[in-house]
């Protein structure tokens, strides 16, 4: 394997971490959390698709995944508590979300073994399946978060300096 591959993937196995543990920490609902961040993992994950033709054994993993995707960002939905303190909305992961996060690293690596099992043990990623599983994730979350407590619509559409 490559050198950059390794550093590449160890870099973003850090950011992740770090990314996952902030939501254990209470935070203001945004924007970029509930909109932009499902979008952003959607645009990326149509950038990665493989060009001209996806391979079907792909396609069935990319559909699998989304369904599990979709268990997942409602628990991790379930999982997240939104309250008010101060005036202030805030959002916070529990140990019960954290563990969401383990399950669906445990699912990825378990549908990447399978699927690289029968793919005649060729060793690959495949980025735009993991993108549309993290959109799905958030999206999935960030709805049911809005529906559980429709006030964040008023939150999320006020300006940052409000």
């Amino acid at each position: 394997m490559d050198l950059h591959v390794i550093f590449t993937s160890m870099l973003m196995f850090a950011l992740l971490i770090v990314f996952i543990f902030r939501q254990l920490q209470p935070r203001q609902p945004t924007r970029l959390r509930f909109y932009i961040m499902p979008v952003i993992a959607i645009i990326v994950a149509y950038e990665r698709l493989p060009r001209p033709i996806v391979p079907e054994i792909q396609i069935i993993e990319g559909i699998l995944s989304v369904i599990i995707g979709i268990g997942f960002g409602v628990l991790q939905a379930r999982y997240t508590k939104v309250y008010h303190v101060n005036g202030e909305w805030l959002m916070k992961g529990d140990w019960k979300y954290l563990l969401t996060w383990l399950g669906l690293f445990a699912m990825r690596m378990i549908i990447m073994v399978v699927f690289n099992h029968i793919d005649h043990g060729k060793s690959m990623v495949v980025e735009w399946i993991i993108w549309a599983e993290i959109a799905v994730v958030w999206g999935v979350r960030s709805l049911l978060l809005m529906l559980r407590y429709p006030q964040l619509r008023s939150v999320l559409a006020r300006p940052k300096n409000e």
